[in-house]
């Protein structure tokens, strides 16, 4: 039985404190980490150390870059991660050497790269060989083919026994990294450098950021929820539609582009079902069109309407169904699809996307992949020109265009002129429904500006289109051609440099990267798919460059699964946050969610906060103070939270709790969903009673708003309700309190007797 002194804290500390138990589960963020370096280091070394620092800057370290000759005291904080590459390694003198040692034991974190000879303290054993590395095997993800190249020479070597491996020699199966203690402390080792060729710390070990966090502990608790990614049908027949929606909410995935293409003569895929898994998880789905392309059905429907090669074949050049817009039957029946899929199913946005000719990327110009040559173009351009486009194939032909370049010119402006066309008009057709149902209009085109392959060949020009921006409400999205996918991330960086002249509005500019495979053999690259470092190197330029900081994946099936945690910790690279035992203090630019959650109430900015779940606590975008503990001009609030706002496929602004719901401010590009934990009752919109779609699912109820900026009452409890739960609150109030000074009072009343009992012993003794 509870003493009456531990009665009356547990008392105070429910009247005072949301909980009672003194501690709650820690958000962590921004480890600190040591680089030793050495002067005036040759290329190879030097790229190695500014790998160490690019890879610690992208996953949220904070990175400080420490001259080996100056090196005399390990970090004070032995949370800071020490990292000793082999030349700083080999400058360190005996001194210098034994205080890493004693930092390693008395429970620091220490990195090591290369043949170092005084890790034998460690219980390294250097066979005084070397081995020839190719392709690579990581423990974590041994289904990723990975290689080096060029290949490496190690120091073959026997490892102390305790160890864990993290990456081996596919080959030979000798270790290349682990994990091991050492005194109280631990320590990673990579037999190779991090990376000798560039400064982007991707060639060996693209999955670095893992082995710290498996070795040292997660760096940070901050989670982005704004991914956007691409999503057919087609990548996964059969799936589990709520459970795949499921799955992209917890990989922060909060809008995906959904082929709405996908209707064959024997099957249709199940969009209604698909929109409503979506929903009923947070997740928004835009409506995704590849037009020219319609769909299979009508391909096979209308032979007559496919768009034709200057071979005469049908124009499936690439592995889009290109139909010919230019028949008026044609594009009336296409746009007429375009607006029925629309009005069927409960889309949050459309994305137009490549709304571009099709071309064979090594060799544009071939006839039978070269397009447009139907009837209705060829006699247009004849008419506009003079010569039948056809003649530019023709060897014998005066307008053969290896003879007479000017006529290809005449030609390729005119597909130019197609393709701006195309865009006008479709966003024409789309302006009406985007203003009447509050959608985004998202255009996602190839960059020609910084491509010799994408005017010519697909019959973009980027300048043009941007230009439409004047006459139209669409947000651009750039999609970097195939020759830049294997560029360094900074591409980004450089693209947006020029988008953000052109883009006056920096909230419409986003970007687009394709995680496909690529040729990787004249790069020292380690995978065919961009993984690891490299794509999130990649996406963190992205969003940068952006100014809206949105990006976009093609796609969620070509993305490795455990690439999406390293995604949403880059994308949190510009929070800070500072620790306490109970408390935070957070500066973001955009909405962030702090992981894991636990199921407790949480006070933003001293205020209850219902943003929260069992994903994590979401903080909108500025400076802010969370904390767990209850202000005092709180006490007489509920000790529970009767309505809690989970996830929301917006930007969250701000939010308030009220008896009967939830008050909330947000600002989405299309529609938002929103996902709470009551059914909504009434919902007010800028202060107007609104009807708007709801999903239940379980516990949960998705509700799905207008895009925009605007401010959102819900009410999910009656007065009634709101009574009975405050005459619960108020009675279980009154029993505590009434206990808690019946204790205080019996607790008086024991001192009053003891006090007396006390006198009366000390006057006896006197007389």
């Amino acid at each position: 039985m509870a003493t009456w002194g531990e009665r009356a804290r547990q008392w105070w500390s429910q009247l005072w404190t949301s909980e009672s138990t003194p501690e709650a589960k820690q958000f962590v963020s921004g480890r600190k980490a040591w680089v030793l370096t050495v002067e005036k280091p040759p290329l190879a070394v030097s790229h190695n150390e500014q790998s160490y620092r690019a890879v610690l800057e992208t996953f949220g370290y904070q990175p400080k870059l420490v001259m080996a000759s100056d090196f005399t005291r390990a970090p004070a904080d032995l949370d800071t991660i020490l990292i000793v590459p082999r030349a700083a390694g080999a400058r360190l003198n005996e001194k210098q050497r034994s205080e890493v040692l004693r930092y390693l034991n008395a429970g620091g974190s220490v990195v090591f790269d290369g043949r170092q000879d005084w890790l034998t303290k460690l219980g390294f054993e250097w066979s005084n060989r070397q081995l020839t590395v190719g392709t690579v095997s990581d423990e974590f993800y041994p289904e990723m083919y990975l290689i080096w190249n060029p290949v490496e020479r190690i120091e073959l070597f026997s490892p102390p026994e305790t160890i864990r491996e993290l990456m081996v020699d596919s080959e030979s199966n000798q270790i290349l990294a682990f994990s091991d203690d050492y005194g109280a402390g631990r320590y990673l080792y990579l037999a190779a450098p991090l990376d000798a060729h560039t400064n982007e710390g991707v060639s060996h070990y693209p999955y670095f950021a893992k082995y710290l966090s498996e070795t040292f502990g997660m760096n940070t608790s901050l989670r982005s929820p704004r991914l956007e990614a691409y999503f057919d049908p087609g990548d996964r027949p059969g799936a589990d539609l709520n459970r795949l929606a499921a799955q992209w909410r917890q990989a922060g995935i909060r809008t995906v582009y959904a082929a709405a293409w996908t209707f064959f003569s024997q099957y249709s895929f199940n969009y209604g079902e698909f929109v409503r898994a979506c929903h009923r998880n947070g997740v928004s789905v835009y409506a995704w069109f590849i037009l020219p392309a319609t769909t299979p059905k009508m391909w096979d429907q209308h032979p007559e309407w496919r768009e034709k090669t200057a071979s005469g074949a049908d124009g499936r050049v690439g592995w889009r169904y290109s139909m010919n817009l230019q028949n008026p039957a044609c594009y009336r029946a296409a746009m007429d699809w375009m607006h029925q899929v629309l009005k069927d199913y409960e889309w949050d946005g459309v994305n137009i996307t490549e709304l571009n000719f099709d071309a064979d990327f090594k060799d544009w110009l071939r006839p039978d992949r070269f397009i447009p040559m139907s009837d209705e173009v060829r006699a247009d351009f004849r008419k506009r020109s003079g010569f039948d486009p056809i003649q530019l194939f023709a060897a014998d032909s005066p307008n053969y265009y290896k003879t007479n370049p000017g006529a290809l010119q005449r030609f390729l402006k005119y597909r130019e002129n197609l393709v701006v066309d195309w865009h006008r008009k479709v966003l024409g057709e789309l302006e009406p429904i985007r203003q009447q149902r509050s959608w985004e209009v998202i255009v996602t085109m190839m960059d020609s500006l910084h491509s010799k392959f994408v005017q010519p060949a697909l019959g973009v020009d980027s300048k043009r289109i941007v230009a439409l921006m004047k006459d139209f409400n669409f947000t651009l999205q750039v999609e970097d051609p195939a020759e830049y996918w294997m560029k360094p991330p900074d591409r980004y960086l450089n693209f947006a440099r020029t988008y953000r002249k052109l883009v006056k509005d920096p909230r419409r500019l986003m970007f687009d990267i394709n995680v496909v495979s690529r040729d990787v053999k004249k790069t020292t690259l380690p995978s065919a798919t961009a993984t690891g470092t490299e794509l999130a190197r990649t996406v963190a330029a992205a969003a940068a460059g952006s100014g809206s900081g949105r990006v976009a994946l093609y796609s969620e099936h070509s993305v490795p699964t455990q690439d999406w945690l390293f995604l949403r910790i880059v994308l949190t690279q510009a929070v800070t946050m500072d620790s306490g035992k109970r408390s935070w203090r957070i500066d973001t630019p955009s909405p962030v969610m702090l992981t894991p959650a636990e199921d407790r109430d949480y006070y933003l900015d001293g205020k209850l906060w219902p943003a929260v779940s069992a994903d994590g606590v979401l903080a909108p975008s500025g400076r802010h103070g969370l904390s767990i503990d209850r202000p005092w001009y709180h006490f007489l609030d509920p000790g529970t939270m009767p309505a809690r706002l989970l996830s929301i496929s917006g930007d969250l602004l701000d939010a308030r709790v009220m008896p009967t719901g939830l008050v909330f401010w947000y600002n989405s590009p299309g529609r938002a969903v929103v996902v709470m934990n009551q059914r909504p009752l009434e919902v007010q919109v800028d202060g107007r009673r609104t009807d708007v779609p709801v999903e239940g699912s379980g516990a949960n109820w998705a509700v799905v708003f207008p895009g925009g900026e605007h401010r959102v009452a819900v009410v999910t409890n009656t007065k009634a309700g709101v009574a009975v739960n405050l005459w619960g609150w108020a009675s279980a109030s009154a029993i505590t309190a009434f206990g808690g000074i019946a204790t205080l009072l019996m607790a008086l009343i024991y001192f009053e007797v003891r006090l007396r009992r006390l006198v009366k012993q000390l006057v006896t003794r006197s007389s």
